[in-house]
């Protein structure tokens, strides 16, 4: 979802460093998640109908909450890699909050909508090559040494993994920020970038979850005296900000 974003708010670095392959197994469990409610080529915000999640567990599906821009009803009508499903919703962050968006918008209302849009799904459809992924502790952020954005392209079913040389951090862990702009293997107008998970390792190896994708755009950043103007950046919900105890509750 491509939203301009403006952050008056000071950064700390999680991650530098040199391109790296992606590390084995990143690219499992990716797949499609569509809204039927919402049409693509809709003017403004309701290009969002299709988004990439991730199978966390082979029932549950993680994905970003803005796949709904309004409080879903029973038997809301999705489809998860183009095939309908039966689902319950087990988290949504933007439950009660949907309120505040516009949904002919370009631009976030504020940076709480990024810092908690995520949506957990325990579906009926079962999904055994789901991820295996450890979520990131906020405590550990200097143990991960890289980080990859596994996401999908439009008119193909394979996922697409792009090494991450930097991720940036609030202060506060409240969101986390990346660069993505068009190169020579990538076209960023055909990733279907929303809900995608970013991936790290910890030293040992270990796949850790660091976020899910919310929102794209030009970040203006700094202070009254000193501006700094961040385009292609893309937001993530980290994954510490996430309820992970729905998952056993119900």
């Amino acid at each position: 979802m491509n939203r301009g974003v403006t952050l008056l708010s000071v950064l700390v670095c999680l991650l530098v460093g040199c391109m790296h392959s992606p590390p084995a197994g990143a690219e499992r469990g990716v797949v499609q998640v569509q809204n039927l409610q919402m049409r693509e080529g809709t003017p403004g915000f309701l290009n969002v109908g299709v988004l990439t999640g991730v199978a966390v567990d082979e029932h549950v599906i993680l994905t970003a909450a803005h796949a709904f821009l309004y409080e879903p009803e029973d038997g809301h009508p999705i489809k998860i890699d183009r095939e309908p499903v039966v689902y319950e919703i087990l988290a949504d962050g933007w439950g009660g909050h949907r309120h505040k968006m516009d949904p002919m918008s370009k631009n976030v209302p504020d940076m709480s909508m990024i810092s908690h849009d995520y949506l957990l799904l325990r579906t009926h459809k079962a999904f055994p090559d789901h991820a295996t992924l450890v979520p990131l502790e906020f405590d550990r952020l200097s143990e991960v040494r890289r980080s990859t954005l596994v996401t999908r392209e439009r008119g193909t079913p394979d996922p697409v993994a792009i090494p991450i040389d930097e991720v940036t951090v609030s202060r506060g862990g409240e969101w986390m920020m990346i660069e993505l702009k068009n190169s020579r293997s990538i076209d960023v107008e055909r990733l279907r970038v929303s809900g995608s998970p970013l991936i790290g390792a910890y030293r040992d190896g270990t796949l850790v979850l660091l976020g899910i994708a919310s929102a794209s755009g030009t970040a203006f950043m700094g202070s009254d005296t000193h501006r700094e103007i961040r385009e292609n950046q893309v937001f993530f919900t980290p994954a510490y900000r996430m309820p992970w105890d729905a998952l056993t509750e119900k």
